[in-house]
C-alpha cells in the first residue's frame, strides 16, 4: 500500500494572512515512471458531484444560475493523489482528498455514454459540534490525459504536496531525485469581504507557472465573491476551482 503523506497546511494559519492573498502549492511525485501530461485549453467545465452509489455520481451544474443535474458519471478507475489536506469554509472545518480518474458519463436526455477523465476533489466539513458533510466537484478533462496521469500517479513512490519555497519532502526510500511536478494547487487564506475559503483547487500537469500568483488570486476572488453573493459552497468551490484550471491551463 503505498504511503500518501501531505505537508501540513493547518487552517489556523490561514487567518493570519492577507485578506485575497493565495497560497500556492506543489503536487510532487516521487522517481515516477512516465511524466505528467497537460491538458489542453479545450479542458471541460466543473461540477457538484453526488454519490447516488459507490463510483455513480450524479452530475449537477448552474446553467442560468440555477442548480440542475446535467448527467450521470460512473468512475470506472480512480487513483488517490493526496489525502488529509486541511479545509475549511468560514467555520466549517475538515480535509479534501484529490483523485485523478475516468468514467463515462451519461448527459441528461441522452442515451450515449462518453468516456471522459476527471480531477476529482472531495471536501469533508463539519460545523463547531455539527455533523460533517461532503463537497465533491470534478473537472472534466480528455480521458487519456487523466489516464496518463494516473499511470503517473500509481507508478511512483509517493506522492507528496509542498507549499510554494518550501523544500521538497525526501521519499521514505531516499529516492533517485528524479521527481517531478505532477501539477500546481491553490488555497485561499481569507476572503476580502471577510470569512474563509480554504478548500485547495488542483490542476494536474501543470507545474511551475509564471501565471500561478495571479490564477491564484483570481480563483479565490472568484470562489469569495460566489460565496458571498449567496451561491453555495459547492457552486462557489466548482466556480473556483474551474476558475484555477482554465487560468493555469489556458494561459
Amino acid at each position: 500500500m503505498k504511503a500518501w503523506h501531505a505537508a501540513v497546511w493547518g487552517v489556523v494559519a490561514c487567518c493570519s494572512m492577507a485578506a485575497g492573498q493565495g497560497s500556492l502549492g506543489m503536487v510532487i511525485v516521487e522517481d515516477p515512471v512516465g511524466e505528467p501530461e497537460p491538458p489542453t485549453c479545450g479542458v471541460g467545465a466543473t461540477y457538484e458531484l453526488v454519490a447516488s452509489s459507490p463510483a455513480i455520481y450524479e452530475v449537477y451544474g448552474w446553467p442560468g444560475g440555477v442548480r440542475t443535474l446535467v448527467g450521470v458519471l460512473g468512475m470506472t478507475d480512480e487513483s488517490v493523489v493526496a489525502t488529509g489536506l486541511p479545509a475549511a469554509i468560514n467555520e466549517n472545518e475538515g480535509t479534501c482528498e484529490w483523485s485523478i480518474g475516468t468514467g463515462l458519463f451519461v448527459a441528461s436526455g441522452s442515451p450515449t455514454a462518453v468516456e471522459v477523465g476527471l480531477i476529482k476533489s472531495d471536501a469533508t466539513l463539519a460545523p463547531p459540534g455539527g455533523e460533517s458533510y461532503h463537497i465533491r466537484i470534478g473537472t472534466f478533462v480528455q480521458p487519456w490525459i487523466a489516464a496518463a496521469n494516473g499511470a503517473v500517479v500509481e507508478g511512483s513512490g509517493e506522492v507528496s504536496v509542498v507549499l510554494e519555497g518550501e523544500e521538497e519532502v525526501p521519499g521514505e526510500g531516499g529516492g533517485t531525485g528524479a521527481n517531478l511536478s505532477l501539477g500546481s494547487s491553490c488555497s485561499c487564506p481569507a476572503c476580502p469581504l471577510g470569512g474563509r475559503f480554504w478548500i485547495p483547487f488542483v490542476v494536474i500537469g501543470i507545474g511551475q507557472s509564471p501565471g500561478g500568483i495571479q490564477c491564484c488570486r483570481t480563483a479565490c476572488d472568484t470562489a469569495c465573491t460566489k460565496l458571498h453573493d449567496g451561491m453555495s459552497e459547492a457552486e462557489a468551490y466548482a466556480i473556483g476551482q474551474g476558475t484555477w484550471v482554465l487560468c493555469m491551463v489556458c494561459q
